[in-house]
């Protein structure tokens, strides 16, 4: 009878062994996670030197989650293409994420080449969010809208 107690002793043992070993592998399920869904970001975007283009992220950030991360954009190549945040009066390239937001950025193409647009979620509980848009500006004059 001892035996038997001893050996379901040491079986739950391994199991509970084995269950923390995976959630230490796996990450904790239970872990609210930030993520970012693209509105208005496509992957690529072409346009043309001088046109001013507005895309959207929503940064969704869970509610129980009680740090407020930042978010931040940025273009890799400005002399090609610019990024700021649509409507704000300073030129801050981030900012706080108390909750879930839709993000509006103005992209203003300056000269041909390529830019990456960049956005950039800081995540508490994991690796950093991004979502990047491959910018190709072409020569010649902003399009004018129709009359």
């Amino acid at each position: 009878m001892r035996e038997r107690k001893t050996i379901q002793i040491i079986s739950a043992l391994a199991l509970f062994l084995v269950l923390a070993g995976f959630l230490a592998a796996c990450g904790d399920p239970y872990q609210p996670k930030i993520d970012i869904r693209r509105v208005n970001f496509p992957k690529t975007l072409s346009m043309n030197e001088g046109d001013l283009k507005v895309l959207r992220v929503t940064i969704i950030k869970p509610s129980v989650l009680n740090e407020t991360p930042e978010a931040t954009w940025n273009s890799d190549d400005e002399d090609v293409a610019t990024v700021e945040i649509f409507g704000a009066d300073h030129n801050d390239k981030t900012i706080p994420v108390p909750k879930t937001i839709t993000v509006e950025l103005l992209v203003t193409a300056k000269s041909s080449g390529d830019a990456t647009i960049t956005v950039t979620v800081e995540n508490p509980n994991g690796s950093d969010i991004t979502v990047d848009c491959e910018v190709t500006v072409n020569p010649g004059t902003a399009a004018t809208p129709n009359s």
